[in-house]
């Protein structure tokens, strides 16, 4: 993360209408497709939906079409209002003036022409008790902004572990600025603790002039010009903006400010000085540079003292952040090793740590806590494990836990976080896999390793770092699912090839042979393969299944390294 381009897509989907959400998803799914490069970190996250998705692999890009189609909007300022009929309607901006400033609500009307003096405001006429309407509006109100905000200044923390400027792009229809809220205030401290600019992104485009901008909301007809609402119903955002080095884009081309916030993420300058002595609290600054015809993006305040607030505990500091952890390293997969014929599958999430420096030559126990974040790429409501483990290790060998879970087909995304029980260690990763559908031949993941357990029957030992050692052995056990029975003898008729491929072509292959099912029908296959005479480097080993009956195939590419020494 030290090197790569950073930025956090927040759809505000607490304050985005269904008309706005389609203009952002139809517009970013073929920008990022065409702009991001390799080596960018594009999270993409949305509060309501409880999205969080990170993309920093070719295969993890490749799912923000479906991450970002899913996205939607049901943010309606006033439901109960007919517009046509009765345009007085308190707004949200109207009962925060009222309930902030005793008697400083204005009218719509007021709104556009610019009138809305308090002496204006106070001839205003509303149905019922005004005082009580604004009250129960503009509570709403702020609960929404807490929520926003919330999650904003989560995915703020979260790039903490990156270097240089990173760029949040906010979009939304905006929020109020509420003079009684803190909340504001504590998102933009922690916006220049992570050396982060916000860019509100307008997300119901833009009007002309004065005119209402259509956001799919049922005050469409009367919505005051765009210039109007940045400062009243949208300030909240614009503020956010202006403080932290970013700035506001209403325009119909919604993915303009990203591009425009990945140039400026790519070069910047990191400036340090000593404030003078004065009283604690938000200080103004400006930058300002001697070269004409240059522009400069930088936060325009800062806060002196005050302190900062009290630290997440190490874990959950792990399972909020972008980067990984690295405290305890460890390594983590997922493998599919039963067939389910539909509904949720049941996939084995596998964690492997190797003993301390010092206790690799025996055998001991450890006592870990595990937390695993799992969020699918179609969306849905997040998953969350959190189990205390005791895991036991041989001499010479790492320690492996596994927790079995049971998702839906589809692309996944887990965060991982571990940490040592006696230590204090904690190390996290981010994993993205995929929950195959039960469709057709295929092969469950193999399991490599140069252990084999042969206490009972001959089986191998999880292992997961793909390290094997020159002149040694490697076991590989594997099974095949969706094979096509003999009508005639009720069985399948499979059969299986292994080939080795290294720097210099073919290293090893098996020729196509029979596998044998089981009793109960059970296609399964364990095979020892010498490694003795293969020079160090890496390697692939190739499966091929044929279904004899149905006349399919099933293929699997598998990497792995041999070693000089073990």
């Amino acid at each position: 993360p030290e090197e790569a381009r950073s930025f956090i897509l927040f759809i505000d989907d607490v304050h985005l209408g269904p008309q706005s959400a389609e203009r952002v998803r139809s517009q970013l799914v073929p920008f990022l497709d065409r702009e991001i490069r390799d080596g960018d970190w594009v999270t993409v996250v949305a509060p309501v939906s409880g999205l969080w998705w990170t993309a920093r692999t070719a295969f993890e890009r490749r799912q923000l079409a479906t991450v970002v189609g899913n996205l939607k909007g049901a943010f309606i300022r006033d439901p109960f209002r007919n517009s046509l009929t009765n345009r007085d309607v308190i707004t949200e901006y109207e009962a925060m003036r009222l309930e902030e400033y005793a008697g400083g609500a204005v009218t719509r009307s007021q709104l556009a022409t610019g009138a809305t003096s308090p002496s204006a405001a106070s001839n205003a006429t509303y149905g019922g008790n005004r005082h009580q309407i604004a009250q129960e509006k503009y509570l709403g109100a702020k609960r929404r902004i807490r929520q926003t905000l919330q999650a904003l200044e989560a995915a703020l923390r979260a790039l903490s572990g990156f270097r240089g400027r990173k760029a949040l792009l906010f979009y939304s229809e905006g929020f109020l600025r509420s003079p009684s809220m803190g909340d504001y205030d504590r998102v933009i401290e922690v916006a220049r603790q992570a050396h982060a600019a916000v860019y509100f992104v307008h997300a119901g485009g833009l009007p002309t002039g004065l005119a209402p901008v259509p956001t799919g909301s049922v005050d469409d007809e009367t919505r005051p010009g765009i210039l109007v609402e940045l400062d009243t119903t949208a300030a909240g955002t614009a503020y956010l903006a202006a403080s932290t080095g970013g700035r506001t884009s209403v325009s119909n081309d919604v993915a303009a400010l990203l591009r425009d916030a990945a140039a400026e993420s790519s070069v910047y300058y990191l400036l340090g000085f000593a404030p003078t002595a004065g009283r604690d609290g938000e200080r103004k600054i400006k930058v300002r540079v001697r070269r004409d015809g240059l522009s400069v993006r930088a936060t325009d305040r800062y806060r002196v003292g005050g302190g900062r607030d009290k630290p997440l505990p190490p874990a959950a500091e792990a399972l909020a952040a972008v980067a990984d952890v690295t405290g305890l390293p460890f390594r983590v997969a997922t493998l599919d090793l039963d067939d389910v014929p539909a509904g949720a599958r049941k996939t084995l999430l596998a964690v492997e740590l190797d003993a301390p420096p010092g206790e690799r030559d025996r055998a001991g126990e450890r006592r870990v806590n595990l937390i695993v974040d799992l969020r699918a790429a179609a969306g849905g409501k997040p998953l969350r494990e959190d189990l205390e483990l005791t895991v036991t290790s041989a001499p010479g060998r790492p320690a492996v836990a596994t927790r079995e879970l049971r998702l839906a087909p589809g692309v996944w995304q887990a965060r991982v976080v571990v940490r040592d029980a006696r230590t204090d260690a904690v190390g996290s990763a981010l994993h993205t896999f995929e929950v195959p559908a039960p469709a057709g031949l295929r092969l469950s993941s193999p399991i490599l390793t140069d252990v084999l357990d042969t206490a009972d029957r001959p089986k191998p030992v999880l292992k997961l770092a793909r390290r094997y050692a020159a002149e040694g052995a490697l076991y590989l056990q594997y099974r095949v699912f969706g094979a096509a029975k003999d009508p005639s003898a009720g069985r399948p008729r499979v059969t299986a090839a292994w080939t080795i491929r290294g720097a210099a072509g073919v290293a090893r292959q098996d020729p196509p042979s029979p596998i044998e099912p089981t009793s109960d029908g059970t296609l399964i296959r364990l095979v020892g393969i010498g490694l003795a005479g293969l020079p160090p480097g890496d390697y692939a080993l190739a499966l091929r299944v044929t279904d004899e009956i149905a006349g399919t195939t099933a293929e699997r590419t598998e990497p792995f390294t041999i070693v000089a020494e073990s």
